[in-house]
């Protein structure tokens, strides 16, 4: 939808540069003490800003150079829309964003990518263009592929139909027989975690513990698929050991601080209700895919 606004955000692969504020700040998904050595090496560089910059993720593994550079990019393209827009006639575009998978390219942690495989020549041509080389100076292991094999499709090697109507469906099988079931609201997103039939022949306490640390990656990995944002409650099987519920919480926040949205968790009660938030940047997959007519509500 169209929105008016005098903010305005540049985003790049390692920075956003905005019209805001002139601070200078650190992506908080970064553990406090990289925060603290990015801290020390960059201030002097931005200690007198014209516009506020943050330092993404990935700055953690780039050559400072190449930071600055792009900061300084940023900038001037802010400089570039500023300047001209007094200029211009009302309905003129004074800047267009990248692309969305070029976008994407710049929120994922991509010290953990090893490939990135298209069967679009266009993408893989702006990928290759315009991508690649940062995402190199970053990870040089990294590698393009454009795929083309006619006699099995990318679709069905990776079996994207059925992860699509995987997130359409309200309920999610795990391995051992538990299950998810997840109902989204205007007001927030629930999780619940059952155990279905993976207590049979088990120590309810071990059995409860192993279903929960299941069900948090899986957990996870359907926040991302799905585009979720917002509050998200998480109703985990009751545990009673203390150190089964904080290796669950462990894992929980630390496939959560990898998340390229940002996705913060802040508490859990006696009832092992865990509270999540995260930061809503387009609608969920549900709706786009309901825009689309791809399917009707599966619930599985």
């Amino acid at each position: 939808a169209p929105l008016f606004t005098d903010e305005l955000s540049l985003a790049g692969i390692y920075t956003v540069v905005t019209n805001q504020n002139r601070c200078f700040s650190i992506s908080k998904k970064l553990p406090h003490k990289i925060r603290q050595e990015l801290k020390d090496d960059y201030s002097t560089f931005f200690s007198d800003l014209e516009y506020g910059v943050t330092l993404r993720t990935n700055s953690a593994k780039a050559a400072l150079k190449d930071v600055i550079m792009e900061a300084d990019e940023l900038a001037g393209m802010l400089d570039d829309i500023i300047n001209n827009g007094s200029k211009r006639t009302v309905g003129s575009i004074l800047f267009e964003h990248e692309n969305e998978w070029t976008r994407y390219c710049y929120r994922t942690d991509i010290s953990s990518l090893s490939k990135i495989i298209t069967d679009d020549i266009d993408i893989y041509n702006i990928v290759k263009t315009y991508v690649i080389d940062k995402i190199h100076n970053i990870n040089p292991k990294v590698e393009l592929t454009l795929y083309n094999d006619e006699l099995l499709p990318l679709d069905r090697l990776y079996s994207i139909k059925t992860g699509l109507l995987e997130a359409l469906s309200k309920k999610v099988w795990l391995k051992s027989g538990g299950f998810l079931y997840i109902e989204t609201t205007e007001a927030l997103t629930s999780i619940d975690v059952n155990t279905g039939k993976s207590i049979s022949n088990k120590n309810m306490e071990e059995a409860f513990y192993e279903c929960n640390l299941e069900a948090t990656d899986e957990i996870c990995r359907q926040i991302r698929l799905r585009g979720l944002g917002g509050i998200i409650i998480i109703d985990y099987i009751n545990m009673s050991d203390a150190g089964h519920i904080g290796n669950v919480i462990n894992r929980l926040k630390e496939l959560t601080g990898r998340d390229p949205v940002r996705t913060e968790y802040h508490d859990i009660t006696a009832l092992s209700l865990v509270e999540l938030t995260r930061t809503k940047i387009r609608e969920p997959l549900k709706e786009q895919l309901k825009k689309a007519g791809y399917g009707e509500d599966n619930n599985g």
